[in-house]
């Protein structure tokens, strides 16, 4: 085979092709082609005519890689496009190979020295560089507004780096912009690849070589490549940075100095940190929330669109249901939004269907393999992914990443510090190891709040778990964490704080999925129930305070299985809890009432006020939902007697309240109008709102629209109207659950109702 070293082909004055500077040309104009189909050119060029079989192509442009035929035949079709009217030049040998007709001539040595180019000094020859930037082979989905931000982006920030989690799609992104920006560049777009180096001094000769800068025997350094460009207006496009980070940083910092007009765009899992960089985070695809039912709403997410277009490509007979997208909707979010993730799933789909894939994602990374055969080692698994970045980390980096797995719903640096299991003087360093995995893109700040926290994506939380149990560490990671959350709460709901702030409630609800975690833990063979049972105690609080009835149901029936464990408080405690919760959830009566008697029995044996107020609200609300109003009005004036001992107003109001309830249901109006009149004139809500952890309900709200009903019934229809909206707004926009009594009393029309029955209340 004819070699041209440092030279050109052309062939009949036509066509010409510069090895050099790696670009085609027709009759002295430019023709854009990319890189791999360049390389293809070139080979059948250097074969003088011969036929080149397609696995001689393949191995002489992707070397070392696997890559199917299919990739071979676009960038054929690629180049038969760039050839125009002569595209019968590259000739199709059926089932064989290709070859490239034609007189193909080398340049003179004069001819191929001129061409070269001399490192230590500026060549206006640089101008003629075009661009090695693939054209795409699929759509990219859902990255519309990411594409135009980063095109203004380009255009005012000459540096601008792509970061993000492993397989978020900064690649693809980044060569999108790059294409579309192509025209702004007359130097051209240059695609710098460097996944498969691994040696930081060889930065310099990769970027020359693809630049098409010949070093000739000089040593190749960033001055040598900036002085090289000089004053070209070119866009580099430097991938995959993050494991050559420094020396990247290095050229990229000496391009920009010395180049007035050269833009970089870089994509990195973690930051450059150069002067004038603008860092772009590369945001995971839109995913439907939980609540949505309707297909089109749930179509119109960019995780979805993504799933469904690559499970279509690979199954041209897919037939997709309205609980199919629920499903698809459901997998999208577990994979939280990552397009790689999305496609491996997609392809795992078209050939072991959607409630396969959905069943087996607590494996995702055994389920989710099926990489392109020519993407990157890295992302041909979901594990390779995430080894990729994990490898890449420092001892110490790579250990807490691995402990914060444990964390089910975010985490503070307190909770990270105390999960560790380092001494005092070990974590002083947890912040700083924190910031530098938010920097390499493993860990999440979390903007919403206002206070330092952070969470991991539930894909690479999944990830860290198993390297923590890989390393033995779990089960004593996990103790940590459940004795750090038991803490917490019992310290905010401890007796002498028996009435929480709601601001505290708020707080601990934040931790409602690490408590759910610790509790499932505590509970489990190798966990520690005594840690769960007081967990369990601590945090019936918070559970009724987000009206979560079903939850803390079911977790203090788990924890009262272990009723040699608890202290009497920790059992009242539960027993309050459990009686209020299996009244919203409509358990059997039989077993409300036996938890109730031992609920008020405990309370008045250890002389718990607050205890025993809560159960007797519960008593009353049993038989008043039952229609014994009769034996409810005598649970509301127990209730009244433990109210006086409390001297509070707001308490003494909650008894005019269930009493006036009672007797409106009764039939007794006028009565129940004048308590319910008392309770507003004399309300006064406390400072700390620990009337709605009580008793449930906004107690103004509810005086408000009971009131309002007895006004209908009385026949003061628009008072009663004015009422209940008043009622329905002020819920609205304060505590949720209370919005079931003014929303049940007035219709969407504006209608009021009332439904009373009179049934075993007389």
């Amino acid at each position: 085979m004819p070699s041209v070293p440092n030279g050109s082909i052309y062939a009949s004055g036509k066509w010409e092709i510069d090895l050099i500077r790696r670009e085609l040309r027709a009759g002295g104009k430019h023709v854009p082609i990319g890189g791999r189909a360049f390389e293809i050119i070139a080979v059948l060029v250097l074969s003088a005519g011969q036929l080149v079989t397609k696995d001689e192509l393949i191995e002489r442009v992707w070397e070392g890689l696997v890559v199917e035929e299919n990739a071979l035949q676009v960038h054929i079709s690629a180049i038969r496009k760039s050839f125009g009217a002569d595209r019968e030049l590259l000739q199709t040998v059926s089932r064989r190979g290709y070859r490239l007709l034609g007189t193909w001539t080398a340049r003179d040595a004069a001819r191929s020295v001129e061409a070269s180019i001399d490192l230590d000094t500026e060549h206006p020859s640089l101008r003629s560089l075009g661009s090695n930037l693939a054209a795409p082979t699929s759509s990219l989905v859902g990255r519309e507004s990411a594409v135009k931000q980063l095109q203004e982006l380009v255009s005012t920030n000459r540096t601008v780096t792509l970061t993000g989690t492993g397989g978020i799609g900064k690649t693809s992104l980044a060569l999108e912009v790059a294409r579309s920006l192509l025209p702004s560049f007359d130097g051209g777009g240059w695609f710098v690849e460097l996944n498969a180096l691994s040696d930081p001094s060889l930065v310099p000769s990769a970027v020359a070589r693809i630049l098409g800068l010949s070093p000739g025997g000089d040593v190749v350094s960033p001055a040598s490549i900036a002085r090289a460009i000089g004053k070209m207006k070119l866009l580099l496009v430097v991938d995959n940075c993050e494991h050559l980070v420094e020396a990247i940083a290095v050229l990229v910092e000496t391009i920009l100095r010395i180049c007035p007009k050269v833009s970089v765009l870089a994509t990195s899992r973690e930051v450059l940190r150069i002067e004038g960089e603008y860092v772009f985070r590369v945001p995971p695809l839109d995913v439907p929330n939980s609540d949505l039912v309707e297909r089109d709403s749930i179509e119109s997410h960019s995780a979805v669109q993504l799933f469904v277009a690559r499970t279509a490509a690979l199954n041209s007979d897919l037939s997709l249901n309205h609980d199919d997208f629920s499903t698809i909707a459901g997998i999208c979010r577990r994979l939280d939004g990552i397009p790689l993730a999305i496609e491996f799933a997609a392809a795992r789909a078209a050939t072991l269907g959607l409630q396969e894939v959905r069943r087996r994602l607590d494996d995702r990374f055994s389920l989710l393999t099926s990489g392109r055969r020519t993407s990157f080692t890295r992302h041909r698994t979901l594990r390779a992914t995430l080894d990729w970045s994990y490898e890449l980390l420092p001892l110490e980096e790579q250990r807490l990443l691995r402990h914060l797995a444990v964390f089910a719903g975010g985490f503070t640096i307190e909770a990270a510090n105390a999960i560790s299991g380092l001494s005092k003087e070990e974590i002083v360093d947890t912040a700083d190891r924190l910031a530098n995995l938010v920097g390499k893109s493993l860990v999440t700040l979390e903007s919403s709040v206002t206070e330092g926290r952070w969470r991991l994506l539930e894909t690479i939380r999944a990830y860290a778990f198993e390297r923590l149990s890989e390393y033995g560490e779990a089960d004593q990671a996990m103790r940590n964490h459940a004795r750090y959350f038991e803490r917490l709460v019992s310290l905010a709901t401890r007796p002498s704080v028996s009435k929480p702030l709601r601001s505290d409630l708020d707080r601990l609800g934040t931790e409602i999925h690490n408590v759910s975690t610790a509790l499932d833990w505590s509970f489990s063979e190798s966990g520690d129930s005594t840690i769960g049972v007081s967990l369990t105690a601590s945090y019936t609080a918070v559970w009724l305070h987000f009206a979560l009835m079903v939850e803390c149901r079911d977790r203090v029936r788990r924890a009262i299985e272990f009723s040699s464990e608890l202290t009497s408080f920790a059992r009242l405690q539960m027993l309050v809890a459990l009686g209020g919760a299996l009244i919203f959830t409509m358990a059997p009566v039989g077993e409300i009432k036996t938890v109730l008697a031992e609920s008020l029995k405990l309370a008045e044996e250890l002389d718990d006020l607050d205890a025993l107020l809560r159960t007797l609200w519960s008593v009353w609300a049993l038989h008043f939902n039952i229609g014994e109003c009769l034996v409810a009005k005598g649970a509301t004036e127990r209730f009244a007697r433990a109210a006086r001992r409390t001297k509070d107003k707001a308490t003494l109001s909650v008894a005019d309240r269930l009493l006036a309830n009672t007797l409106q249901y009764s039939g007794e109006q006028g009565e129940a109008r004048h308590l319910l009149d008392r309770v507003l004139e004399s309300y006064v809500a406390p400072n700390n709102q620990h009337h709605i952890a009580q008793f449930h309900y906004d107690q103004r709200v509810l005086a408000r629209t009971m009131l309002g009903r007895t006004l209908w019934m009385q026949g003061h229809v628009a008072a009663a109207k004015k009422l209940v909206q008043q009622s329905f707004t002020e819920a609205r926009t304060g505590h949720q659950m209370s919005l079931l009594y003014p929303r049940d009393t007035i219709q969407p029309s504006g209608r009021c109702w009332v439904a009373v029955s009179k049934q075993n209340c007389l």
